[in-house]
């Protein structure tokens, strides 16, 4: 297995983790309350994915960070990322959905100090008591989702792989 192989079944597989803890919240999501600890479970876990795929570490100079960047620039498909570069630039009141959820993600989850006001100020530029930017972030959540589940029939298309080759088979629309 070469080593674009190699990193392919690692995104891949890293990509099927992530599908998995979105659709199981997804799947249970009227079951819990909001703020309660199963909701708060997973979308950390979301969140700290989304921040170690696409925004942690980012250098000067690149479109985003993360280990999928990094991963895929040396075979030359970094350019792959550029719709969910896209998504995590769009706006949420006066911020962006890629700042709110590496922020909540840093301060809220990875190096938490357990205080109000680190929450209070991730959620300042973006007032999620706001229908209509809740439903935006809302939005947004879903399409890097969709994006990111994309990935795997994407990467391993455009390097003229075979799709069942990676354990992914060809679903009928």
């Amino acid at each position: 297995m070469s080593s674009l192989e190699q990193t392919l079944v690692f995104l891949i597989h890293a990509i099927k983790q992530f599908c998995f803890g979105f659709e199981t919240l997804n799947d249970n999501a009227d079951r819990y309350q909001d703020g309660s600890a199963a909701k708060a479970f997973y979308m950390s876990a979301i969140y700290n994915y989304l921040a170690v795929f696409y925004l942690l570490d980012k250098n000067k100079g690149d479109p985003v960070g993360g280990c999928f960047y990094g991963a895929l620039k040396p075979h030359g498909l970094a350019d792959i990322l550029e719709p969910i570069r896209e998504t995590l630039e769009s706006p949420v009141g006066t911020t962006t959905f890629g700042e709110i959820v590496r922020i909540f993600r840093n301060k809220a989850i990875v190096h938490a100090r357990y205080r109000d006001d680190d929450v209070d100020r991730i959620y300042a530029a973006a007032d999620m008591a706001d229908p209509a930017i809740a439903a935006e972030f809302h939005a947004l959540l879903w399409q890097v989702y969709e994006q990111t589940r994309s990935l795997p029939v994407a990467m391993i298309r455009r390097c003229g792989l075979k799709l069942e080759d990676f354990g992914i088979r060809e679903v009928d629309s």
